[in-house]
């Protein structure tokens, strides 16, 4: 069996591949920060308002988050660490899509032949409870890892 092709579950160092996508991962996420941080000032979305700053750092501290757990995941695949690392994304992902929900940095009055604002509410309101429930299905991974 190639070495190189093993993923191993004991904290040994992942497979080429593995490392190739954890390196996409941190070059595209540090690509979204800086999107992230200038969307409002760049127009590009006539439906986001200026109250998306307000989102904006929760959105940059999810994708931070997901740079650190990359970047530990380059080096190991330990069950304990790899269970902690989707915990503390699922953690940041709830809170990010939390602020979007709250904070609600969205018009679609530019759109009056649909309703969007019901569309948008809807998905964001499914990535809510979608991620409070990878929450919680990661606390539980970890609680049982300590036992």
């Amino acid at each position: 069996m190639d070495e190189s092709r093993v993923v191993y579950e004991d904290g040994g160092v992942p497979s080429g591949a593995l490392r190739v996508g954890y390196v996409l991962t941190i070059v595209i996420n540090g690509l979204l920060i800086y999107v992230v941080q200038n969307l409002v000032e760049w127009e590009w979305l006539p439906f986001l308002t200026e109250d998306f700053s307000e989102a904006v750092p929760a959105i940059v501290w999810s994708m931070v988050a997901t740079i650190v757990v990359s970047t530990v995941y380059l080096f190991t695949r330990a069950k304990g660490v790899r269970i902690l690392g989707e915990f503390v994304l699922a953690g940041f992902g709830f809170w990010a899509t939390m602020q979007l929900y709250l904070v609600w940095p969205f018009d679609f009055s530019v759109y009056p032949n649909f309703d969007w604002d019901f569309i948008a509410r809807l998905v964001l309101g499914l990535a809510v409870f979608g991620t409070a429930v990878a929450l919680l299905a990661n606390f539980v991974r970890l609680f049982r890892l300590g036992r």
